[in-house]
């Protein structure tokens, strides 16, 4: 014999219909996933960040002058390019 919990009938335990499967999630998880959402979107945006002050780190001097751009101003530039222009 298995345990039931006193709140549970057996029509309680049937399979679920396409319905039930289909009904939108609760605001739990909605949140959860949210949460995971919002951290590897700052992960791929850190990723990005890092990559374009690479990539602008390995440019002349001449190179960064032609877009406007001292050696001073790639950190400044790369933050604005990623996470301001979203």
């Amino acid at each position: 014999m298995t345990f039931m919990p006193p709140s549970l009938s057996i029509k309680d335990t049937a399979a679920m219909t396409l319905y039930e499967l289909d009904m939108p999630r609760t605001d739990t998880a909605n949140s959860l996933w949210s949460g995971i959402r919002h951290r590897i979107g700052g992960a791929i945006r850190a990723m990005q960040y890092a990559r374009m002050r690479q990539a602008m780190s390995e440019l002349s001097d001449s190179q960064l002058a032609q877009i406007g751009l001292a050696r001073a101003d790639i950190a400044r530039h790369a933050r604005q390019c990623v996470y301001e222009d979203s």
